[in-house]
Order: structure tokens, then sequence, then C-alpha cells
């Protein structure tokens, strides 16, 4: 869906799926999209990756992080997403952080990882949450001025942590007892 060789690529995937998931909640649905806000969250979420040996080399976590901070970062849609009256469609739920979320599981969900040992893992199970938990994440990422830099790692290690909960079989296993990081 994302991080294509040609970013136009990208920009058609993204349109598509906002249009679709907007038309799921209302058929009659007219949606505003800065296509130039698009195009620049598209451009830093692939040239501005903060991992070493960028996009290329790094999980899906830190790709499906990094295209939620700069998504949000840049806000390209401009309008109501979902239908009025239902439960995300209240000014505290940005529907930018709606799409970001859903764009990440999308991309997580089937996605493989790559071990240390250099043996590869799935994301097979289908990846949920509580409907409490979700509306409560949808607010924490609709929270105005992201500045990518600061959160890209706790949107990582989040996504990491859903994704094990329904995917055991993928998460690292633990080598030592963190206080004992700390107290070295």
């Amino acid at each position: 869906m994302i991080y294509n060789e040609k970013p136009f690529d990208d920009y058609n995937n993204l349109l598509t799926h906002i249009s679709a998931f907007a038309k799921a909640s209302d058929p009659d649905a007219i949606i505003s999209v800065d296509t130039d806000a698009l195009l620049e969250t598209i451009s830093n979420y692939t040239n501005n990756f903060p991992y070493e040996g960028g996009a290329a080399k790094a999980s899906t976590f830190k790709k499906a992080a990094n295209f939620i901070v700069w998504f949000l970062a840049k806000q390209p849609i401009k309008s109501p997403l979902l239908k009025e009256g239902t439960q995300l469609s209240g000014p505290e739920h940005n529907p930018n952080a709606v799409i970001a979320f859903d764009v990440a599981i999308c991309i997580l969900q089937n996605s493989t990882l790559l071990r240390n040992n250099d043996t590869q893992v799935t994301i097979d199970q289908p990846i949920y949450l509580s409907d409490h938990a979700y509306i409560d994440t949808i607010r924490a990422f609709s929270q105005g001025n992201i500045e990518p830099s600061a959160v890209f790692h706790f949107v990582s290690i989040f996504l990491e942590q859903l994704v094990y909960k329904t995917n055991p079989h993928c998460e690292y296993k633990a080598s030592t007892y963190y206080p004992d990081l700390i107290d070295e």
C-alpha cells in the first residue's frame, strides 16, 4: 500500500483508501484532501526516515510508525471523514488519526518480520483491540502539533506491543529483566 518504489503509487493508494474508508461510513461522503499536504507526507515518510539504513532496512513497525507520525504532522484530510452520529465523528477524533491508524494496521497485517538470527515470522493473526482502546488511540493520535521525531519511537513500540497481543509468536524472546539493565 505504501513505501512503493514510485511515490505516485503511494499517492494513488492513499487517496483510494481514504475514499473507500469514507464511503463505507457515508456513501454520500465528499472528502477534502489537501493533495500538496499528502505529497509532503509521502515525501517525508519516505525520505526522512529516522532509522539507520532508512526504510529499506527498517521493520514494518518502524515503517508504519513513520507513516503515522508524518500523516498526523501534515494533516492532509481537511474534512470530516465519518458520518455524523458515529462514535468517532466528533472534533476530538481527527480524521487524519483514523486513517493513519487504519493504514498502519493494514500494512502490518500479514507482513513478515526478519529477526536478528535471520529467521522470519509473519504477523498472521488478526490485529485487534477493544472499542475503548481504539477510541482512546484515535484520541491520543488526534492531539495537535505532532512532532514526528518526538513520537516516532513511542508509536513504533506501541504498534509492536499491539501486534504481539494477538501474534505472540512474533515477539522477541526476553533476554533480560529490564531492572537488570538499570542496575548495572
